[in-house]
């Protein structure tokens, strides 16, 4: 039987995970184990006469999800940058799961108990509490009120219900939303559509049977946008990039609703006017007052530029010859001719010298000269992917300090 390398603390330098060995079965195996433990661990806290004390509140509380904690760092990060079916299925099944779990902890009301008799002791000075002892006190007690804890049981088999709804939801959206822009790519069939880009970058798209492929990134614009001469692609590949989770096999309509609704609900529940005052008091804006404070103006002066910056390219456009309607497809690529125009400067200018080995260089001898700071290239070790390069770094003085694992290539 193979051992699973999550379920103890990695021996391999500066504790970095056995990337190599690890299996989706390893994940899920240290998921169930982790909130097991986590439950066994908090069990003594919950139930325990004994006065409360940092040693057996906050010191438990702290280290009780070690495991699980562990585990999912490392399957975020493996799934982040290189996920499979597998880990996407993973994901689907232990989402629920761990939205039961941790309604299990912050809706026990035994466990608030013991945090609030431990404040309630320290104000009498009973306890003595260090800075991190106090923050971690004052914070977990927001939490544990956040979570709803003081809910009915009406209430709380409610928001359980809700919980583990929007942790199905999301895991779903992450999934499809995800397939919905690799579906969305652009195959180009002839050469001078791609008019514009470099030969490198042509030859970067290209897929080897005569055929070009535009992948999409993850937002609306999208940067190649702004090179590519053909009007006729351009429109294209701005439509592919809105249309997509918009229908077939893809669509995102109705999770996008479904969510929404829960999560107003959700917040209702807790006593928040929406599901926005919900997340804004968990931030460091702890309002939505604060955020539409800081916001508005700045969205009011973006929309001022932007309706003057439609003028100047819709302008521009008109002296192009490609075409009498100006559109939204053809903003981001008039907007850098203008930019080229106005300040003799263009993302092509910068390009030659953003080469990857360059730009690596650059930000080691930066972090060298700045701090004292040295990588050294560590091939023995395996990252989160196999294209991860890990280094180790060391202090100026030569003392240890980590391990950095550098991962900059996109994938599909």
């Amino acid at each position: 039987m193979t051992t699973n390398p999550l379920l103890e603390r990695s021996h391999l330098p500066y504790q970095l995970p056995d990337f190599a060995a690890l299996t989706p079965e390893h994940f899920r195996e240290a998921y169930e184990a982790g909130a097991a433990q986590q439950l066994e661990a908090l069990d003594p806290l919950a139930t325990t006469t004994d006065p409360a004390t940092v040693e057996n509140v906050l010191h438990v509380w702290d280290t009780s999800g070690d495991l699980l904690s562990r585990t999912a760092m490392v399957f975020g990060s493996v799934k982040a940058a290189d996920t499979t079916p597998e880990l996407d299925d993973l994901l689907e099944e232990v989402a629920p799961k761990l939205a039961q779990h941790n309604d299990a902890i912050w809706l026990d009301r035994r466990l608030f108990d013991r945090f609030t008799e431990l404040a309630t002791r320290a104000q009498a000075g009973e306890v003595v509490l260090d800075a991190e002892d106090a923050w971690l006190l004052e914070d977990t007690i927001r939490r544990f009120t956040r979570a709803g804890v003081a809910l009915d049981e009406e209430g709380q088999t409610r928001l359980r219900e809700l919980n583990t709804r929007l942790a199905e939801l999301q895991a779903a959206f992450s999934r499809v939303n995800r397939e919905a822009r690799v579906a969305g790519k652009v195959v180009v069939t002839d050469r001078a559509e791609l008019d514009g880009l470099t030969d490198e970058e042509v030859d970067a798209l290209a897929t080897g049977d005569g055929e070009w492929t535009i992948e999409l990134v993850n937002t609306t614009q999208q940067p190649i946008m702004t090179r590519l001469h053909d009007r006729g692609l351009r429109r294209r590949v701005y439509e592919a990039s809105i249309a997509r989770g918009l229908g077939g096999e893809h669509d995102t309509r109705q999770m996008v609703v479904d969510t929404a609704r829960a999560r107003a609900e959700r917040a209702s529940l807790l006593g928040y006017e929406h599901h926005a005052a919900l997340s804004a008091e968990s931030g460091c804006a702890k309002s939505t007052d604060a955020v539409d404070a800081l916001m508005g103006p700045l969205g009011r002066a973006s929309l001022k530029q932007a309706e003057a910056d439609a003028v100047t390219f819709a302008e521009r456009f008109a002296q192009l010859g490609q075409g009498d309607d100006f559109a939204a497809w053809d903003w981001a690529y008039v907007a850098e001719i203008v930019r080229g125009e106005t300040f003799a400067f263009s993302d092509a200018d910068v390009e030659p010298h953003l080469d990857v080995a360059k730009v690596l260089e650059a930000t080691y001898a930066a972090a060298h000269d700045l701090y004292g700071i040295t990588f050294t290239e560590r091939p023995d070790l395996v990252g989160h992917t196999s294209e991860a390069d890990v280094y180790e770094l060391h202090n100026a003085d030569g003392s240890p300090l980590g391990l950095f694992l550098m991962d900059f290539w996109g994938r599909p």
